[in-house]
């Protein structure tokens, strides 16, 4: 079951040893560290629904073989989400009102990913104990252009003119 992404805490990519922090601000996917700028919104739902439904194709190693498949090194890709647990639901009737219990800290998933020269792609969580052969999408949508690479920002239905020189 899919939680709530966490608002405080932003997914975080980690490539090439630099990561890069992406927040939804206002409904907009923004990158907040190292550099700023707008993020890609379709890439980044995209990365996460692929995340949310990937799945391993079959288990081929444990952790203790992540060097010898790529996990480890710099060409590995690491993303880290925080997902809100599912809220509990709340008492209906004055009867049965309880104090309210404390909140649930939000739940840190780390997925390093990386592609072998084969082609194929392998997964991990950090902390469980074993590797799985993956569907490529999830690496590809890392490996994506997560910037809005847009140069120019308009709506076409407000042009009122075009001037064309050289």
């Amino acid at each position: 079951q899919v939680g709530y992404l966490v608002r405080s805490k932003p997914p975080e990519v980690t490539e090439g040893g630099v990561t890069r922090t992406i927040e939804n601000m206002g409904g907009a996917w923004t990158f907040t560290a190292p550099l700023t700028g707008a993020a890609e919104s379709a890439a980044i739902t995209n990365l996460l629904s692929s995340l949310s439904t990937m799945r391993g194709r079959k288990v081929i190693a444990t952790a203790a073989d992540a060097a010898k498949y790529g996990l480890t090194g710099p060409d590995a890709l690491k993303l880290s989400v925080w997902v809100n647990p599912q809220p509990k639901p709340q008492p209906t009737t004055a009867t049965e009102s309880q104090p309210a219990e404390g909140v649930e800290p939000p739940t840190m998933h780390t997925v390093v990913l990386a592609k072998g020269a084969d082609g194929k792609v392998v997964a991990m969580v950090e902390g469980r104990q074993t590797i799985a052969e993956v569907d490529a999408k999830v690496f590809d949508d890392l490996s994506a252009e997560l910037f809005d690479t847009r140069v120019v920002v308009l709506q076409t239905d407000k042009v009122t003119g075009i001037t064309i020189g050289g």
